[in-house]
């Protein structure tokens, strides 16, 4: 009887272990990788109704409307192939690269040069908020209002100008607006008239990319992986189980799922 106890006692416990094992597991993110692109590094993406736009250093835009199994250039009139940043406002697409903003107005089928005071700045990042605009840029956080007519920067707390994502989160009286840069993550609270450190946890601070899943923020870094904050960036965690290549250069949320673009093509996390 005192064997069978212990037996007894013994599988509870195994199954007890077994159990918080596949709990932790089902908490980190797994990641797959997709067919390509090719052809570059990935810095950023965009989705626009069933499509995904992803900007590439050096073989310009790809799209793909399959969820990353199948992609197509789409470069006419970009006279620029290094594209760091994309956007979507409304029905256009706007890209950010070496040689100023581009802007399509027909789904990528073709790009035009936007005559603005940001030509001659590479622009990392754009992200929307409400109907502003802030661009990351290598001069760093430029608040663009009135339909991109008026300009401004807004450093004040930033440690380092090299601004190379942003993420915006809250409801539009409480915005919460992040700054990746590499100096980590900065985040203001006032529409980007002061910036503050939050990185508690990251132990890699050069932050090439930033993306929102719900109340999630997670950051993509130059060669430590993912790491994860659900705690509007008071502190982080890593998310990296199955993350074969940890240099980040960009994350995307569609839907319930979180593509990372690598030095080695496309990580999907499901």
């Amino acid at each position: 009887m005192k064997r069978i106890n212990r037996f007894l006692l013994l599988l509870s416990f195994l199954l007890l272990v077994s159990l918080l094992c596949i709990q932790k597991a089902s908490l980190s993110a797994q990641w797959v990788k997709t067919n390509g692109p090719y052809g570059g590094y990935i810095h950023c993406f965009a989705i626009k109704d069933k499509n995904m736009f992803a900007g590439t250093e050096g073989s310009g835009i790809f799209i793909s409307n399959d969820k990353g199994i199948r992609w197509k250039k789409v470069n006419s009139n970009l006279t620029s192939n290094n594209v760091y940043s994309l956007a979507i406002i409304g029905p256009n697409i706007f890209a950010g690269t070496s040689d100023g903003v581009f802007i399509s107005t027909n789904n990528g089928g073709s790009w035009k040069l936007i005559d603005s005071a940001l030509a001659n700045t590479f622009v990392y990042f754009l992200a929307r908020n409400g109907p502003d605009i802030f661009a990351g840029t290598s001069n760093g956080v430029i608040l663009i209002t009135n339909n991109g007519t008026k300009w401004s920067a807004v450093n004040t707390g930033l440690t380092s100008v090299n601004v190379n994502s942003i993420a915006i989160s809250g409801s539009a009286r409480a915005r919460n607006i992040f700054a990746g840069t590499e100096d980590g993550v900065f985040l203001s609270i006032n529409n980007g008239k002061r910036w503050s450190p939050v990185n508690d946890g990251l132990t890699n601070i050069q932050i090439n990319s930033l993306a929102m899943k719900g109340t999630a923020i997670y950051a993509g870094t130059y060669g430590g992986g993912v790491f994860i904050s659900t705690n509007n960036g008071k502190s982080w965690r890593e998310a990296n189980s199955g993350l074969a290549n940890r240099y980040i250069y960009s994350l995307v949320v569609s839907d319930t799922n979180i593509f990372a673009g690598t030095e080695d093509g496309v990580f999907l996390s499901i």
